[in-house]
């Protein structure tokens, strides 16, 4: 291999790789209704910790933000406690979104509630590979 073919393939191998180094730090979650969730640069938290959650409902314009605990037990509970909301469109929503994960199936349920509007029993959330591309707003 010549020194130019060689200098090509560095550069193209670190484009590359640092294009999926931008995706490398999110964190999915999905619903029982396709809702994707994801964590911008977030990780779960350790037992007896919280982490901050900053991140957005994948192809909506929906952004959210809050935390998420883990039970001092790291056998018990993940908790999330979340906020999001529409300012677009006639119908502006808050929505706060309480979530319970198992630490050990990364899976679990929700409630979702809106305001205006009422609260809904989210039966599934788990923990997914993040899918690509997952885009802010569509």
């Amino acid at each position: 291999m010549g020194k130019v073919s060689r200098a090509v393939f560095v550069a193209l191998a670190l484009v590359l790789l640092g294009a999926g180094g931008v995706w490398a730090a999110d964190t999915c979650y999905e619903d029982n209704f396709g809702n994707v969730l994801v964590g911008k640069n977030f990780k779960l938290p350790k037992a007896g910790a919280c982490n901050l959650f900053n991140g957005y409902f994948s192809g909506q314009y929906f952004p959210a933000v809050g935390n998420v605990c883990h039970t001092t037990d790291p056998d018990v509970a993940i908790r999330f406690n979340l906020f999001s909301s529409n300012p677009t469109g006639v119908t502006a929503k808050v929505v706060a979104y309480t979530c319970h994960l198992d630490p050990t199936t990364l899976q679990g349920f929700c409630y979702d509630c809106q305001t205006p509007g009422a609260c809904v029993f989210v039966s599934s959330f788990k923990k997914i590979i993040c899918p690509v591309p997952r885009p802010f707003g569509t």
